[in-house]
């Protein structure tokens, strides 16, 4: 038996990796959440306890009844737009939380293999020139999300390196899929278009149009954390992305052709973004050299199951 931990298990990202690990009858997952019931979001294969990351007393003390075979670190805070509102909070758990970790794991479980999940916005803004963004790209983070997840990375580089622990990193691209909080422009643009199809609301309300990003289902997200967690080289980061950038114009398009009832659309000003990236998009030549991994969902599979999740749900 593999013996498993997800460190943040109940989050969007936790709950599509814990799906696409529990069916592996070698694996003993465990996982963690930190606030609310998490518990009717999983069935009777995954033993949960609660483990506040920012708490070094409750790490240790879940590492030390547990002694994993392999940790995911999926714990974090996650907000882009509104992070400097939530700076404190989210520097404790995304910087003090991974330093925490990461001492309790040399003490404890030194022979642990770990992940650590990081971000895109570990980049910042790039130059069109300078496209795709490769592993090589300065990190120049802009936002206090973006910043946190850079420190975070650069602690668990420090003991990857100082104590030998084997670690590797993600530097994840944009991600979509069900169960998606509505915070972001898939599950945004999907909640509202069910909304107009059940009659609550009698049109869309968007942003920028125009801006490319890189998408990736959550779904092929995790399967190349697993590959990772599997033939990821100890020290090295791994961008986690589709090589390829999709217009949010041709988002909305697609979710507009899967809607069941005809979509008005009109543009909001508040969900325009002061000096907003053109594009942004991934080089994941090293993930697929490494793992051999590759997306096996399109925009369309995605923008499908966004819609019926949020039929079902509202």
């Amino acid at each position: 038996m593999v013996k498993i931990l997800i460190i943040g298990v109940s989050g969007f990202t936790g709950r599509h990796l814990y799906d696409c690990l529990k069916n592996n009858a070698e694996n003993e997952i465990y996982g963690t959440f930190c606030h609310g019931d998490a518990l009717r979001h999983f069935g009777a294969g995954i033993r949960l306890q609660q483990c506040d990351v920012s708490k070094y007393d409750e790490v240790t003390d879940l590492l030390t009844s547990l002694l994993p075979d392999q940790i995911y670190f999926l714990a974090s805070l996650v907000t882009v737009a509104k992070s400097s509102l939530f700076a404190s909070e989210m520097l404790e758990t995304n910087i003090a939380g991974t330093a925490f970790f990461f001492d309790a794991v040399k003490n404890i479980c030194p022979k642990s293999r770990i992940l650590v999940v990081g971000s895109a916005e570990q980049y910042g803004p790039v130059e069109p020139s300078s496209l795709p963004i490769s592993e090589k790209t300065p990190l120049s983070p802009v936002s206090v999300y973006g910043i946190s997840k850079a420190a975070a990375e650069h602690i668990g580089r420090y003991y990857q390196k100082a104590f030998g622990l084997n670690v590797c990193f993600t530097r994840t691209f944009h991600v979509c899929g069900p169960f998606q909080p509505s915070s972001f422009v898939f599950s945004d643009f999907g909640r509202q278009i069910i909304e107009i199809e059940s009659g609550t609301r009698d049109k869309i309300t968007v942003g920028n149009l125009s801006a490319k990003r890189d998408f990736t289902d959550i779904r092929d997200v995790v399967r190349a954390y697993v590959s990772l967690m599997q033939f990821g080289i100890s020290g090295c980061v791994y961008n986690v992305c589709s090589n390829a950038s999709v217009s949010i114009q041709i988002v909305l398009d697609k979710m507009c052709f899967y809607s069941r009832k005809k979509i008005v659309v009109e543009t909001d000003s508040s969900k325009l973004r002061p000096n907003d990236v053109p594009e942004y998009r991934g080089d994941n030549n090293l993930l697929i050299q490494t793992t051999d991994w590759s997306p096996a969902h399109s925009i369309d599979d995605t923008v499908r199951d966004v819609l019926d999740y949020w039929r079902r749900i509202l």
